[in-house]
């Protein structure tokens, strides 16, 4: 169940990032294109895979971390 929840999150704050991207796009398409250059939809599924990668590095490392300090 955590997983699921954890997993949920990650989606979330994915959409939230493309949400976010969408609106600054639409408030000025021009600056949007010379400073973010991506697809909104491109911002959202790189920000998903960050996480879904990241996490377990993170979470090897800290069971790494415990193991070396018991």
């Amino acid at each position: 169940m955590a997983t699921f929840i954890a997993l949920l999150l990650v989606a979330l704050i994915s959409y939230i990032v493309h949400l976010d991207a969408q609106s600054l796009r639409r408030l000025n398409a021009e600056l949007y294109q010379q400073e973010l250059k991506a697809q909104p939809a491109s911002w959202g599924v790189l920000s998903f895979l960050i996480l879904i990668v990241t996490v377990p590095i993170y979470l090897f490392f800290r069971f790494r971390f415990f193991r070396k300090a018991a």
